[in-house]
């Protein structure tokens, strides 16, 4: 996966779920959204809707090459990412997530 620069991060990106997919997840009356917001000074907030609550997590970014570093709560998960137009793909461990511009 080939990423493209770390400066075209910078914004908030909200979780992609395709139709088909949330309305099934709507009937199983799963509720979640995402969003990740990169800030120019290398950090991050991570927020996190579920069944009415939110979750906000910080911490911070970086790049090379292809690979996205985050640290966020003493963890730290190293993604290989895309961004194409609006569209930012992650992948880790075989799971591919994906998330457009806001």
């Amino acid at each position: 996966m080939a990423g493209c620069g770390g400066s075209g991060l910078v914004g908030t990106w909200d979780m992609y779920v395709p139709e088909e997919e949330a309305a099934m997840l709507a009937m199983l009356g799963f509720d979640m959204s995402m969003s990740k917001e990169f800030n120019r000074n290398g950090n991050v907030t991570i927020t996190i809707d579920m069944f009415g609550t939110s979750e906000r997590e910080t911490g911070t970014w970086s790049t090379s090459g292809n690979n996205l570093t985050l640290s966020v709560d003493g963890d730290t998960e190293v993604f290989g990412y895309l961004i194409s137009g609006d569209r930012l793909t992650l992948e880790i461990d075989d799971e591919i997530l994906e998330f457009v511009r806001r």
